[in-house]
């Protein structure tokens, strides 16, 4: 150590604290993300053969009793859900390094989407809603990795938290005129809107959606009126 510090400037020494700094850091948060997300798992899958089990128990019971038994589940599903999305998110931001924040990186939209539109999964979920990649698979674009990634999670996240989790949706997603399309409309024909939830959590999404869209100087749209379907747009970062 003390022949490090004499060999190398102040500059050399601080920039290699730096690297070792964020290496070791990345892979006590990758252990730890692993030792977590292992035990969720067995949670979330015993939760839901109970909740199969519980259903057949709960058609001979009180409904009043059926139902504080089901809000009780739902209520565990929804921290089971929170907790992975906490995971999912620190992890990936600490996956992306400063290099990759730096600088440009060229990659299909169509890959983009399908590897990070997975982190915004328990929110699908919550939503019942299920994915349409339609997206050009030759187009390509130059972006930072890092935060445009986190700008279309936020964005889906926001949508999701908006509809409605009692119909099954599906959401079709096309790259046209340098923005996302998303068009949502359900399985079965009825008619949707889209309504902000105004709970902590929606309102801590939104606030920071808000803030990559200013950023990265982004239009965005979210149809409100009811209807067959919900068109939403969100155009590609210009920053």
């Amino acid at each position: 150590m003390e022949t490090f510090l004499k060999q190398n400037s102040k500059e050399e020494i601080i920039q290699t604290l730096n690297e070792y700094y964020e290496r070791e850091s990345h892979d006590l948060l990758s252990a730890i993300s692993h030792d977590i997300k292992n035990p969720l798992g067995i949670i979330d899958l015993s939760l839901g053969l109970l909740e199969d089990r519980l259903e057949k128990i709960l058609q001979n019971t009180d409904p009043v009793q059926a139902d504080k038994v089901r809000s009780f589940v739902k209520n565990i599903n929804i921290g089971i859900e929170r907790c992975q999305e906490i995971l999912e998110n620190t992890m990936l931001i600490r996956s992306s390094s400063e290099a990759l924040e730096r600088t440009a990186k060229k990659m299909q939209v169509f890959d983009f989407f399908e590897n990070f539109s997975i982190f915004a999964k328990p929110s699908f979920k919550r939503a019942k809603l299920s994915l349409d990649n339609c997206i050009d698979p030759t187009i390509e674009k130059e972006f930072e990795l890092k935060t445009t990634a986190l700008l279309l999670i936020s964005f889906l996240k926001v949508m999701c938290n908006g509809l409605s989790p009692e119909s099954n949706i599906v959401m079709k997603v096309e790259f046209i005129q340098e923005a996302f399309k998303f068009t949502i409309s359900s399985m079965h024909g009825e008619v949707l809107s889209y309504n902000e939830r105004r709970d902590d959590q929606s309102i801590l999404t939104k606030e920071r959606f808000n803030q990559l869209v200013s950023k990265l100087k982004c239009k965005t749209e979210i149809s409100s009126s009811a209807g067959p379907e919900i068109v939403a747009t969100l155009s590609w970062p210009k920053a």
